[in-house]
């Protein structure tokens, strides 16, 4: 799964939220990884004990869980609390995966997909591109402030060196309802031909039968 979700943020909470974090207390990024990232990582995170976060962290996560694009496609079963993060000029995360099996919010999950909120917009600093790896090459992502990008966590990834300017952004771990890659993209590529069979025929038999297999999917991999 490589989805872009254009709408999740609007104007509004995006300024908000960036007047509270221009007031927010940062911490080195290495803090999350228990040390692990030394030499490969080097950016800012709020703690996550900030008392003054614990409102946005509940905003963010019920956006995500109320999207449609999440709910259809990604379909979560656990979503770790959102993380905001800050890179700075000249600083970066190497080519790296993201761990397996994370605990937070008194939970263990899975790590099936990597999510990337953009706070800043592109023009707001050079470099800091999020580079993820495919099968079929590198995908660099560079997206408006408010949209996000979910990709598999399984995948080697890196934010590029800043050059300038500063990348606002919010990360965040999923463990999908559906396990497998290949049939999370097949349960996709049949919600994309339900929508495209109901824009045309509302209700006839062919979008009824596009329902039924659809969901029949997802009953046989849902866990």
């Amino acid at each position: 799964m490589f989805l872009t979700i254009p709408d999740l943020l609007d104007a509004d909470r995006i300024a908000r939220l960036r007047a509270d974090l221009g007031r927010a207390d940062w911490s080195g990024g290495l803090d999350s990884t228990g040390g692990a990232g030394q030499g490969r990582k080097s950016n800012l995170q709020v703690t996550a004990d900030d008392p003054q976060f614990a409102h946005w962290r509940k905003q963010i996560a019920a956006t995500l869980w109320q999207h449609p694009m999440m709910r259809f496609l990604v379909m979560p079963r656990r979503i770790m609390p959102p993380v905001f993060n800050r890179y700075d000029t000249g600083m970066y995360y190497r080519d790296h995966v993201d761990y397996p099996l994370l605990a937070g919010a008194g939970m263990m999950m899975r790590a099936d997909l990597s999510l990337t909120i953009f706070l800043s917009a592109p023009d707001e600093y050079e470099g800091g591109d999020l580079v993820i790896g495919l099968r079929d090459g590198e995908r660099r992502v560079k997206l408006p402030a408010g949209q996000a990008i979910v990709y598999p966590a399984s995948t080697l990834h890196r934010v590029e060196p800043v050059r300038s300017g500063s990348r606002l952004g919010i990360i965040s771990t999923v463990q999908s309802r559906i396990r497998g890659e290949t049939e999370r993209a097949l349960v996709g590529d049949m919600v994309a031909l339900w929508n495209r069979i109901e824009a045309r025929e509302p209700d006839g038999e062919d979008v009824r039968l596009a329902r039924k297999i659809h969901h029949n999917l997802v009953r046989l991999w849902a866990d």
